[in-house]
C-alpha cells in the first residue's frame, strides 16, 4: 500500500469506522462482521471535542474518569425481535443526547481540573 494511500485509510478509520474490511469479501465474512458489530458495540466515550466510539485498546490500563455511554442501537433491538418505531427511536436519541450533553459539561469539569 502507497503512503497516501495508508494515511487516507487510517484518517478513515480514525473518524469512526467500526470496522474495516479489505476486498474482495465473501458474503459469509460480511455476515460475521456486521453480526460481530450488532451484538457488541463500543460503548460511547464523550469529552469536550469527541463524541463517539471508545478507541482506546483493550489492555490500556490508563485511569479514565469519562463516562462510557450506551447508545441506542436499533439494528441489535431488531435482531433480538423488538423492533423500535419512529416515536421509540425519537425518544432514545433524545434520551442519549441528555446522557451525552452530561457527559460533555463533566468533560469540561474534568479539562479544567487537569489545566489548573
Amino acid at each position: 500500500m502507497e503512503a497516501d494511500n495508508h494515511d487516507a485509510v487510517r484518517r478513515a478509520i480514525l473518524t469512526g469506522a467500526d470496522d474495516v474490511m479489505i476486498k474482495p469479501v465473501s458474503p459469509g465474512t460480511l455476515l460475521d462482521r456486521v453480526a460481530h458489530i450488532t451484538k457488541n458495540r463500543l460503548p460511547f466515550v464523550v469529552t469536550n471535542d469527541y463524541l463517539g466510539p471508545e478507541r482506546r485498546k483493550a489492555g490500556d490500563s490508563r485511569p479514565s474518569k469519562i463516562k462510557q455511554l450506551d447508545v441506542i442501537n436499533t439494528l441489535k433491538a431488531k435482531t433480538d425481535g423488538n423492533r423500535m418505531n419512529a416515536a421509540e427511536i425519537k425518544l432514545a436519541v433524545k434520551d442519549n443526547m441528555k446522557e451525552v450533553m452530561s457527559a460533555r459539561l463533566d468533560s469540561h469539569g474534568l479539562k479544567l481540573g487537569w489545566i489548573c
